[in-house]
């Protein structure tokens, strides 16, 4: 389902109509996940950005209903302050059980190369040919 929203990202030009797939965005559900409130999530958005950016609880709820479109700074803002990604923001539900990404998040930092080395011959179309062997 697709629906207008608006964008704020030009506030001198206007807003900018654009068409975004509804069922993408989990703003709301990042915020739940993280236990917090509109007022809580507009107050620590509003502390910890270094760029002096402000957002309110009205402008959250206006995010969340899709009535509005934050800027990349602002967006940026509130993945921050959720402790998460843009892309996560986008197209990820938290509340969403996936067991390739609660193993992948087990997984040290370190060792994820590695990981990714013996996933990667599990996708392998033909893994005995020699050019497809893993190189150590």
């Amino acid at each position: 389902m697709t629906q207008l929203v608006h964008r704020d990202e030009f506030p001198k030009q206007g807003a900018v109509e654009i068409m975004v797939p509804r069922e993408r965005f989990y703003f709301k559900e990042w915020r739940k996940y993280r236990r917090l409130t509109q007022e809580q999530l507009a107050e620590r958005i509003s502390s910890a950005s270094s760029d002096e950016i402000s957002i309110s609880a009205g402008y959250l709820s206006q995010i969340e209903t899709r009535k509005l479109w934050p800027s990349a700074a602002r967006l940026q803002a509130i993945a921050d302050a959720l402790d998460c990604s843009i892309k996560d923001l986008l197209g990820h539900n938290p509340f969403e059980s996936s067991p390739i990404l609660s193993v992948w998040r087990a997984i040290p930092e370190e060792r994820r190369n590695h990981a990714l080395t013996v996933l990667r011959t599990f996708a392998d179309p033909e893994p005995s040919s020699p050019k497809n062997k893993i190189q150590n």
